[in-house]
Order: structure tokens, then C-alpha cells, then sequence
């Protein structure tokens, strides 16, 4: 901080070498919470005049009371993109209800006066307190904004349909890699004798990864380090169990050595962790594409029907799935609708270990037919948790299709009229001139420079520049309403980007440090990030350089 206020305060390098300037926490705090107040004066001027999407969640503070980092996703005209920017941190004092975590959104929004109206979307992790219906933020949401687009966390949800797949396997596949983990992690002792297992098994010398159940892409990777790593894991752990006396194998306390000893010992551990490995990239993959930053909103329905479509193909007969125009009501879970056993898909890894098992006759016709019986239930458990709870006929997702300029030609106009009547971005009186922009827009065959844009809110903003022969702008409204729709978040990734960084800032070691320097400095971060500006190299008008000069007395004066 000292040395980036030298090179703006000083005329030349050499005053600002000789002069006596310092910087410790009083004035780098004032100067802080003055930038912080410049900056978001000009994001709040942006939200009280265009819609944007709303987040938040709670993260403890170590004391009485919980932060919320009240996070805001809108399309940002002058860099032409959609960006996600932290609005400010807050305590919610009270207990952590619905009313109360809106009651705190509603005195942000206030302070700034921002309307209501411009919130179009609303984004949270999925929990009851967030998304109930009687009781949750949801609920006094929509009670002052009727017409808001509640979305939970796409990323989530996959996670926990992968999960609900894995529940019906036999083998407790991710309670082995905890217990793993945990018996190796503080130990320097046994992680030294296991090293030794692996130089004398020829593998990686690789640690033994950290499983998080909340953690959206772990299981995969862990499993494979699980199979990479299977040979020296298992003798290492024989050898633990059995130097063991008989009283102490049975003992409580070897819980973790005789659970982990018994996974190795079955011959079919690794044939159903070879079945995961194979299985679990379907949802990682899908994973992936709704984290990144990049509007998705447009293409989230065509990549849920894409993930049906790879689960159901892989135990579903294809004419049970021809039978049905709607992929998402076929009765995948009936014995007649699946694939006999020997199509069945369980990866080509798995399928030559199941050989190799069935020639050493280490695998008996009934732990066969419990495998083949799992491997149905984890594809068909998956579906149905992703029927239950992904919003597969939800309106907003079918009709923002119109993003996708790609297939401009097939979109239908009752997705304009939908979305403009959804939102209200378009007044009554201008919705023909709308409409007739759209037709335009259809049979508009756009330059490479538009179409090639890597992300769809760039290729949003070229059009947003094409201009007629009268040099006006060719598509104000509908860009307007197309703005609005990129706002929309697909799942809550850049929102938990914002609140981890939250987290790891307002830490133990910096307990004293107040919500609102908390907030401040979040605020300059998030800006900074969202712009593409680095801190050392912002340039600062003089208005703002006197006001921040001002910034330490005037703050010990209140």
C-alpha cells in the first residue's frame, strides 16, 4: 500500500523517495475503506439502473454472529461481458432464519437504494434456509418480487446425484478413502513405512489424497489415486492388521485398520472402484462446464438432457428410449426397460478385471450378480435424484435458449415474448418493436468477429455494437433483454469463488479486523478481479486522489 500511494501522491520519484510517508494500519485502513466507498459507487449506480442476480451465504466469524458477503452478477456494459462482484459483507446478528438473512439483503439493497425491481435472480447453495418455500429467503423474496428466478447450485446438485448413485454400491468406497487418508495424514512414522511400500512396489511416490465429502470433483480423483496407489495400500495395511494380537484386531480402537484391511482383502474392492473411475467422469465433466465464469444459462437444459441421455444409454434398452419422446419420464428403474448384463456398461477396465476374477475363480455367481444388480441401481438412483431435483421443465431454462445465436433460426419468438413478460425488461408499449428486432435478428448473418467470440456474453456485446445506416444502435432492445437473461447465474460457482476468498482473508489470525475493513477490502478485491486491473497499476483521478488524502483525518473525526 505505502509504495503504491508514493507513485500517486508525489509529482516525481525523487520527492517521492525523499518524503516522509508511512503507512500502517490506521492510514492503510482509512485509504482502504475510502477506495472501497469510490469503487462501489459505481457499481451500485450500475444496479440502480439494470437488472442483476442476487447471492449470498452465511460463513461464521468465530463469535456470536455470522458474515454474509452479499455477492451481484450483471452484465457489464463497458467491458462488454458478465462479471461477479462482491456488493458488500454484512452480520446477520439474530439467528440465521430466512426473515432474518432477508431482512439483512433488504437493508443492503436499501442503503443504496436499489430497487427490488432490478433484481431478477436470486442464487444460493441449496439448503432449507435459503430455498424453503414457507420459511426460507426464497419465500420473503418473492413476496416483495414475484417475478425473481430462483436458482440453486447446479454443481451441487450434481455432486449429490453422483453421490446418490454411489450410495448403492455395496462397497463403502469413500468411507475407505477417509479412513485412509486419516490413519496416514499426522503420522510421519507410518507415512514413511508406507513410502517404503511404494518404492518396493514400483508406483508414484504420490500422497494419499484428501477426500471432502462437500467437495464437488474430489471423489474421482481420489479414486483414481486410490487404483494408482492399490498394491502398496494393500500391503501395507495387511501388514498393520496383522502385527496386530488377536485381543487388539478386535479391539474398538483398530476400527479404522480392520474396516480398511477387510476393503482390501475382497476381491471385489478394486472391480467396483474401477467401475467408479469409469462412471463418475459423466458428472465431472458436467461438473466442470457449469463452473466456469461464462454464461451457461443457455445451454444448462441441453447439457442435463446430454447427461440423461450418456447415464440412460448405458443400461437402458435403445428402443425403451426411442419409445419415449421425453427422455426424462422413461422407466429407466424397470428390469424389462435395461439392457441384458453382457451390454451393460461398466468401462473396459472393469469389465477385463471382472474376467480376470471370473477365470481365477475369485468371484463367486452371486458377488457377480450383487455387482451387475449395483451397477443398475447406482445408473438409475442418479437419474431419478437428477429428475427430483434439477428444474428439467423450468421455463427460463427451455426459452434462454435465445442466447444461443448459433441456433438462432430455430428459436421460437414465444421465447421473447416469455422472457420480456417474465422480467419485464421491455415496457408494454415497445414490445412489437421487440419483436420485429428479433425477426431481424434471425435472418441477420453475423461477421466472424462476432460469431467466433469464444463466450456468449462477447458475442452479445458485438452485436450490441453493430450499428445502422443512421448509426444507431440495430438491436437496443433486444440486447437489453438479452443483458438481462445473461445476468442469470447457472449454478453458485463464481458466487463460492467470492465467498472462499472471503473466508480465507477474515481468518484466526486476523480476528480483529472489523466486518466493514472486511468488507472494504473484498470490495477493491473483487473490482480489481472483475476488471482485469492490477492494484499497482490503477490509475487515480485527482478528485479521487484529494478525497483519499482526506481519507485518515476524516476518518478520526467521526
Amino acid at each position: 500500500m505505502k509504495e503504491v500511494m508514493r507513485g500517486h501522491c508525489f509529482e516525481d520519484e525523487e520527492e517521492a523517495e525523499t518524503a516522509s510517508f508511512t503507512c500502517a494500519r490506521t492510514k492503510a485502513t482509512a485509504l482502504t475503506k475510502s477506495l472501497a466507498q469510490h469503487y462501489s459507487a459505481n457499481l451500485v449506480t450500475t444496479l440502480q439502473t439494470q437488472p442483476f442476480s442476487l447471492a449470498t451465504d452465511g460463513s461464521h466469524d468465530g463469535g456470536s454472529s455470522q458474515i454474509y458477503p452479499v455477492v451481484v452478477r450483471f452484465y457489464d456494459r463497458v467491458k462488454g461481458a458478465v462479471v461477479t462482484q462482491l456488493l458488500s459483507v454484512v452480520e446477520c446478528n439474530g439467528n440465521s432464519t430466512g426473515e432474518n438473512i432477508f431482512l439483512m439483503l433488504n437493508k443492503v439493497l436499501t442503503k443504496f437504494s436499489i430497487p427490488w425491481k432490478n433484481v431478477i435472480s436470486f442464487c444460493s447453495d441449496n439448503a432449507s434456509v435459503m430455498m424453503g418455500i414457507h420459511k426460507g429467503v426464497v419465500k420473503f423474496i418473492k413476496d416483495l418480487q414475484p417475478g425473481v428466478y430462483v436458482n440453486g447450485c447446479a454443481c451441487h446438485l450434481l455432486h449429490l446425484a453422483a453421490k446418490a448413485g454411489s450410495k448403492e454400491l455395496r462397497k463403502d468406497i469413500e468411507g475407505t478413502l477417509i479412513d485412509i487418508y486419516y490413519f496416514l495424514d499426522k503420522s510421519t512414522k507410518r507415512q514413511k513405512e508406507f513410502r517404503r511400500f511404494q518404492i518396493d512396489c514400483g508406483v508414484n511416490l504420490h500422497k494419499i489424497l484428501k477426500h471432502g465429502a462437500t467437495r464437488w470433483l474430489s471423489l474421482h480423483t481420489c479414486v483414481s489415486h486410490l487404483i494408482e496407489q492399490w498394491e502398496p495400500l494393500k500391503l501395507y495395511f495387511t501388514a498393520e492388521f496383522n502385527a496386530l494380537s488377536d485381543s487388539q484386531q478386535k479391539s474398538s480402537k483398530n476400527d479404522r485398520i480392520r474396516r480398511v484391511n477387510r476393503f482390501f482383502t475382497s476381491p471385489t474392492s478394486r472391480l467396483y472402484c474401477l467401475f467408479l473411475r469409469d462412471a463418475l467422469p459423466l458428472f465431472t465433466s458436467c461438473n466442470l462446464a457449469f463452473q466456469q465464469d461464462s454464461p451457461q444459462i443457455h445451454v444448462m437444459m441441453q447439457r442435463l438432457h446430454d447427461l440423461f441421455t450418456e447415464l440412460l444409454i448405458r443400461f437402458v434398452k435403445t428402443s425403451a428410449i426411442e419409445s419415449e419422446s421425453n427422455i426424462f419420464q422413461i422407466e429407466h428403474w424397470l428390469r424389462k426397460n435395461q439392457v441384458p448384463r453382457e451390454e451393460l456398461k461398466i468401462g473396459s477396465d472393469a469389465r477385463a478385471y471382472l474376467c480376470t476374477l471370473k477365470a481365477e475363480k475369485n468371484i463367486d455367481k452371486s458377488d457377480e450378480d450383487e455387482f451387475v444388480k449395483d451397477v443398475r441401481n447406482f445408473y438409475s438412483s442418479s437419474l431419478k435424484y437428477i429428475v427430483s431435483k434439477f428444474p428439467l421443465d423450468n421455463d427460463v431454462l427451455k426459452h434462454a435458449q435465445l442466447l444461443n445465436i448459433r441456433e438462432k433460426s430455430k428459436i421460437p419468438e414465444a421465447s421473447v415474448s416469455f422472457l420480456n413478460d417474465k422480467f419485464g425488461i421491455v415496457p408494454p408499449e415497445h414490445t412489437d418493436q421487440l419483436l420485429c428486432e428479433f425477426a431481424k435478428f434471425r435472418i441477420t448473418k453475423f461477421d466472424e468477429d462476432v460469431t467466433e467470440e469464444k463466450t456468449v456474453d462477447r458475442q452479445w456485446h458485438g452485436i450490441s455494437q453493430l450499428e445502422t445506416m443512421d448509426r444507431e444502435q440495430k438491436f437496443p432492445l433486444l440486447c437489453k433483454l438479452a443483458e438481462a437473461v445473461l445476468s442469470i447465474p447457472h449454478s453458485n460457482a463464481d458466487s463460492e469463488r467470492i465467498f472462499s476468498m472471503v473466508r480465507k482473508n477474515h481468518t484466526e489470525f486476523r480476528s480483529a479486523m472489523s466486518t466493514e475493513t472486511l468488507s472494504s477490502l473484498m470490495v477493491m478485491k473483487t473490482q480489481l478481479l472483475a476488471q482485469d486491473w492490477k492494484c499497482f497499476s490503477v490509475g487515480l483521478e485527482d478528485t479521487l486522489l484529494k478525497k483519499i488524502r482526506s481519507a485518515t483525518s476524516d476518518s478520526l473525526q467521526k
